[in-house]
């Protein structure tokens, strides 16, 4: 192990807390400008914290065998949109921040979406180059022209000197992966259109390498009427909420404003920054902030930020409440039955049958999620385990998953130590599991690169939560 690495596995990685508070200020726009100096500084700080002032009040403890998922994650917002919409209306002038407040992705962190950029261009580790590429031209703009706002184009160029592709190859795949990920915050689409009707022009202030004209479209993608909606991004302007001086330039476009409010995500960019200009604040709860910290590692890259996403999400990301069954359902059983229905489907296709007898402990919920995703094939019910003619027999156990035809048997889970006992009468958790196969299965159709779930992945969350022993009891007991 070389010095570089005991010296990370020291300062970063021995405890999660400072681990967790680091990765986050690096991928942020504070944490990009800083460069080496200022992210060691950061470090050091969060290590004089913990170790000798003793910060430890955001500390996730983890007991021995057990894990921190909560039975029930479903979360509400405080405040309704209809209600936020009636405060907001009282303002003269109403900006919103875009992404993670009127837009989500359908990934659990930004820069993840350049594991798929990556695939798009043949080049397995573009993430890393990328948000290398990101940081390089931030830290030149500013030696150049004092600002750290840059525009894509010269965060290509930076790409460009690292792989060799084409600019115009490298922008073409980006701008076409964030319109596939990106869809509108319900929440705030509601908020949006309220305030619409009610007369107002609401305003867009966005810290990004996107320009103004892209963000438009964007927004009207996702389904935003922003026709009257005046759009300030940093780049074009290098100016930003991160450093306060686009809240400035705002005020002065708005000298005749009595009175302004702003909605976004970020605590220092979107609130404390907005405050110290006196423009109310309005907070907007970050789904993938406050999930993360639940969602396990032990997947593949794309096929976690994409579980990972749409999970946070569907528990925080809406005015819908749900039961701990569904949210047990959609978090951990969802990927495992998605991927076993997956199998099936393929083994159907290859033997050129359409017929699928389920049977075993599991075998109602499973063929509910088979049904819901392939709707023309013909499907049973089974208390025998033999193989019809014709057919392929889905044997739907509790710690085992396969198929068999005439005299062959494919495995997908093979006999195993995770256990699921008897959870197909509970129709929450048939619900959650369907609800994500769904939405899993219409990612994946936009992008081939997801591939098969392979058993690893489909099993890690289940075996995470399972890391508590008592989980499956406290769960099924009413």
């Amino acid at each position: 192990m070389g010095l570089k690495q005991k010296v990370s596995d020291i300062l970063i990685n021995k405890k999660e807390l400072i681990k967790r508070k680091y990765t986050a200020y690096t991928e942020s726009d504070a944490g990009q400008r800083a460069g080496k100096v200022g992210k060691t500084a950061y470090l050091l700080k969060l290590n004089f914290g913990y170790y000798v002032l003793r910060d430890r009040s955001e500390e996730i403890k983890l007991p021995k065998g057990k894990c921190v998922l909560p039975l029930c994650e479903s979360s509400i917002p405080s405040v309704s949109a209809t209600e936020l919409a009636r405060s907001l209306a009282e303002y003269d002038i109403i900006s919103f921040d875009v992404f993670d407040t009127l837009i989500y992705r359908y990934l659990s962190k930004p820069a993840d979406v350049f594991y798929f950029v990556g695939e798009g261009l043949g080049i397995s580790d573009y993430r890393r180059i990328r948000t290398e590429a990101e940081a390089s031209a931030r830290k030149d703009k500013h030696s150049l022209s004092g600002t750290y706002e840059v525009n894509i184009e010269e965060i290509a160029d930076k790409v460009c000197e690292a792989t060799g592709l084409s600019r115009d190859e490298i922008i073409s795949e980006e701008l076409i992966a964030e319109k596939s990920f990106c869809y509108a915050n319900p929440y705030m689409k509601k908020v949006w259109d309220s305030l619409l009707r009610s007369g107002k022009k609401p305003m867009i202030l966005s810290d990004m390498y996107l320009p103004e004209e892209y963000m438009r479209e964007l927004l009207i993608e996702c389904g935003y009427d922003v026709s009257e909606s005046e759009i300030i991004v940093s780049c074009d302007i290098s100016k930003s909420k991160a450093e306060g001086s686009v809240y400035r330039l705002l005020k002065e476009m708005k000298q005749e404003a009595k009175s302004f409010a702003h909605i976004g995500d970020n605590e220092h960019s979107d609130i404390k920054n907005a405050q110290k200009h006196g423009i109310t604040a309005f907070r907007c709860v970050n789904p993938d902030k406050k999930g993360n910290i639940y969602r396990t590692e032990e997947m593949t890259p794309l096929i976690r930020t994409v579980w990972a996403g749409l999970v946070n999400k569907k528990m925080y990301g809406s005015e819908e409440e749900y039961d701990k069954y569904f949210c047990f359902g959609y978090n951990c059983v969802g990927i495992l039955i998605y991927g076993f229905c997956s199998f099936i489907n393929g083994l159907s296709e290859k033997h050129g049958t359409d017929k699928i007898s389920f049977c075993g402990e599991q075998k109602e919920i499973i063929k509910a999620v088979y049904d819901s995703l392939y709707k023309n094939n013909k499907t049973e019910i089974s208390d025998n385990e033999s193989v019809r003619e014709g057919y392929i027999s889905a044997y739907c156990g509790s710690d085992e998953m396969l198929c068999r035809r005439k005299e062959e048997s494919f495995y997908y889970l093979c006999k195993s130590n995770i256990r699921l006992y008897e959870i197909s009468g509970k129709a929450g958790i048939s619900d959650g599991a369907t609800a994500f196969a769904t939405d899993y299965d219409m990612i994946r159709k936009k992008y081939g690169y997801l591939g098969e779930i392979d058993v690893k992945d489909a099993v890690a969350p289940l075996k995470y939560a399972l890391c508590d022993k008592e989980y499956l009891k406290k769960l099924l007991s009413e």
